[in-house]
């Protein structure tokens, strides 16, 4: 009986070993790399879908108020004609279809109806963090033209290193409000974080969470005229899906509130007009289809 027991707790103390020693070895295999690679010639479309409810309040010899609703829904088909460190450096980009719809008080609704951007084809060269625009077709405005490409800003919510499961990592915080705002001159403080959530079936799902406040001076500088400064809190919660076999972006999406205060300055700073944005609800929707 002595060495029955005996036998038992040699048995269940080597059990408990070989568990705990498996246990480890697992952990350390689940470190998983969420960088992605294209390659040239590769061709893909993207959807880009985004929303945004907004309250206007002017503030200057006169208040004055209103609400407005905005959706614009745009598809690309993308080729990849040059690639410099896993990244496109040169793409073809072609506008399969893009709409715009708004309503909102004081205003007459429109849409959806197409833009601008509807059935042209683009060449996107990147210069820095962005990409210089030139149409094929046509000479649609700037403000229709300056978020293209930013699609490919999804890896600013990517680790630099390997992570494992419920592992997570800090986002630049400027980058990713010029993605939202599409302006680059920003000063920011604040913190996003990213978490990996789950790695399966050949799927990593990443979380997105934060908050952030940034001042973004626009404007003429160094020049004559007068030019403004915008405060923003944006609080910002999001998942990105990728395909960590073919280090591919599957989809992204981004949602939360932000309230913008622009203060329109003089040359000597003095405050003539402030207008407050109060953002109720924004979304952002991209899918890749490869």
């Amino acid at each position: 009986m002595k060495y029955m027991i005996r036998y038992i707790i040699y048995v269940t103390l080597f059990t408990f070993v070989f568990i705990a020693i498996n246990v480890v070895h697992t952990q350390e295999q689940e470190k998983y790399n969420l960088s992605t690679k294209v390659a040239e010639g590769q061709k893909f479309n993207v959807s880009v879908e985004s929303s945004i409810d907004f309250d206007i309040t002017v503030q200057s010899q006169d208040k004055s108020s209103s609400s407005i609703s905005i959706t614009n829904k745009n598809k690309f088909a993308v080729e990849i004609s040059e690639v410099k460190n896993d990244k496109p450096k040169t793409m073809s980009v072609t506008c399969i279809s893009s709409t715009l719809a708004r309503s909102g008080s004081h205003i007459e609704p429109i849409g959806p109806m197409k833009t601008q951007l509807d059935g042209k084809s683009f060449i996107l060269k990147r210069r820095g963090s962005s990409f210089e625009v030139t149409s094929k077709d046509g000479n649609p405005s700037d403000a229709e033209t300056n978020s293209l490409g930013r699609w490919e800003d999804y890896r600013l919510f990517l680790p630099e290193e390997e992570v494992a499961v419920g592992e997570s990592w800090e986002a630049n915080i400027e980058d990713i409000l010029a993605l939202l705002s599409n302006i680059d001159d920003n000063i920011a403080e604040g913190e996003l974080r990213c978490k990996l959530e789950s790695a399966t079936n050949g799927k990593a799902e990443i979380s997105i969470t934060g908050k952030a406040q940034a001042t973004i001076q626009s404007g003429a500088k160094g020049k004559k005229g007068d030019n403004v400064k915008t405060k923003a809190d944006v609080t910002l919660n999001g998942a990105l899906t990728l395909d960590i076999e073919r280090h591919l972006p599957l989809f992204i999406t981004l949602s939360g509130s932000m309230n913008l205060q622009h203060n329109e300055l003089t040359k000597s700073s003095t405050t003539i007009g402030e207008v407050n944005i109060n953002s109720r609800k924004f979304t952002l929707n991209i899918v890749f289809e490869w």
